[in-house]
């Protein structure tokens, strides 16, 4: 493949693959020549409305087929590309327009809390002619944007250059572990569920896709389907996954790969993944600015289910203690140095054993004091995922009226016994780690990589605890 950009790897994919299916969605399939078709018409659109080379469009996404065929259409015109989920906030899409404000912002239909943006509706009119326009390798094709859950959300800018070595990487490199037809459940807003995307087309390896919104039971169908490879998910859904009635064991013994990807999973959930699902299960720990940093699977996750597994080859981990590089043991914020030397803190606190095994114990952020009293909100949600029937469970800490944090966590479930969990969560804390108060939701508000919206989350417990107040 040489030097291909991004651009011309996906174009050669849908070239090779333009005959046969190739995408599925909503029980129609797709070929390469029917994708390149749509991303063509979308194109003619855009440069119509304006849209022309080194511009930047804002995509957003209601269906990944859609908005994977409007980055095409960006990249034809020599544009870069941003993607953000449909169901992102009037606020966050303020926080990104003030870091890179776009010269044409797109859809598919009308959304609500991007109003103040005046997308353009686009409609699905395949065409054909549209010839690719400057498709300079140091051109930008996509800007990679953080989930912000935690705080202002970053933005890392690719070249078609780097897309394309990027692109390679995930063909040939196994950089993301084995691989083939994949199950696409995750909004491509999200990097690692577009980056799938952008592996199957430019290999014309087929892509099954899920409506952005679908129930768990949709979910667990689409990996039931015997042409389905690897599929990738938020440690939480696969939790979901593997609480299911058990019928049979591995419930999906065709997968090569399930993956958690993100944050570290729960270490009792992945034994429960390898050992209910698939044998094949592995949780991916990554992040957007740094992409894959090590990964556990198999029979590794159940000799060591609290780590996050090996390094991937080339990855350079050390762990900062006080400024200072840790010894192996010592916990300390995870420090990661790039291939292009550029150093990320990863804002996580772990520690690395004598075999090269890296621990994630929680988030640098994600430490509490009340009463002079040090310890970490996963102690909380940790012991909240133990009782029955939590589905997933969040700390915010909240300042208090005597400069201590005041600590609210907030348990995800449905039409359970409140009481029961709220006791079963008291009797694995100490005294001094117990939280203010529980809160009791149905569901979490999410962004498109299915993190919790924690700015979202912490305005709702507000404004709930000022209604309490009469205020």
């Amino acid at each position: 493949m040489g030097d291909l950009t991004g651009l011309q790897m996906l174009l050669g994919g849908l070239s090779q693959a333009a005959d046969r299916p190739l995408v599925s969605y909503r029980d129609q399939w797709h070929s390469g020549a029917d994708i390149l078709a749509g991303a063509e018409g979308f194109a003619a659109q855009m440069r119509q409305a304006g849209l022309g080379s080194g511009q930047c469009v804002w995509i957003i996404v209601t269906d990944n087929l859609s908005a994977m065929q409007m980055q095409m259409a960006a990249w034809l015109l020599g544009a870069s590309s941003l993607l953000l989920d449909f169901r992102s906030t009037a606020h966050r899409f303020a926080r990104l327009r003030a870091k890179l404000p776009p010269d044409l912002v797109v859809s598919t239909r009308k959304i609500v809390a991007a109003e103040a943006l005046a997308p353009l509706v686009l409609r699905a009119e395949p065409a054909s002619g549209i010839a690719p326009g400057a498709a300079s390798a140091d051109l930008i094709a996509d800007y990679a944007t953080t989930s912000g859950s935690t705080g202002l959300p970053k933005l890392t800018a690719l070249t078609q250059a780097r897309m394309g070595q990027r692109i390679r990487q995930l063909i040939h490199g196994g950089e993301r572990g084995p691989w083939g037809v994949a199950l696409s459940a995750l909004s491509v807003a999200f990097p690692a569920s577009r980056f799938i995307w952008y592996r199957n087309l430019a290999a014309g390896v087929p892509l099954v896709a899920l409506d952005l919104l679908h129930s768990l039971a949709e979910l667990d169908a689409g990996l039931m389907r015997p042409e389905v490879a690897d599929c990738t998910l938020p440690p939480a859904v696969i939790r979901r996954l593997a609480h299911l009635p058990v019928a049979a064991v591995p419930r999906y013994p065709h997968l090569t790969l399930l993956q958690a990807v993100g944050g570290p999973a729960l270490a009792a959930d992945k034994v429960l993944a390898v050992r209910h699902l698939t044998p094949n299960y592995a949780m991916t720990y990554s992040s957007t600015e740094c992409g894959v940093i090590s990964r556990i699977s198999g029979a590794e996750v159940l000799a060591r289910p609290a780590s996050c597994g090996r390094l991937l080859p080339g990855v350079q981990v050390t762990i900062q203690q006080d400024g200072r590089v840790g010894d192996p043991g010592q916990v300390g914020e995870i420090s990661v140095t790039r291939a292009d030397g550029i150093v990320v803190q990863t804002g996580d606190l772990g520690w690395l054993d004598a075999d090269g095994y890296l621990y994630v114990t929680g988030r640098v952020q994600g430490l509490l004091c009340r009463n002079g009293v040090n310890f970490s909100a996963d102690r909380l949600t940790d012991a909240a995922l133990m009782a029955a029937d939590v589905l997933d469970a969040v700390v915010v800490a909240l300042p208090g009226p005597d400069g201590d944090d005041q600590v609210h966590l907030i348990v995800e479930c449905h039409g359970a016994d409140q009481p029961a969990i709220a006791a079963r969560i008291r009797s694995l804390l100490p005294a001094a780690e117990q939280p203010d108060r529980h809160h009791f939701m149905r569901g979490l508000p999410r962004g498109a990589g299915g993190k919790v919206d924690m700015p979202q989350l912490r305005d709702t417990l507000i404004g709930i605890l000022e209604a309490e107040n009469g205020r």
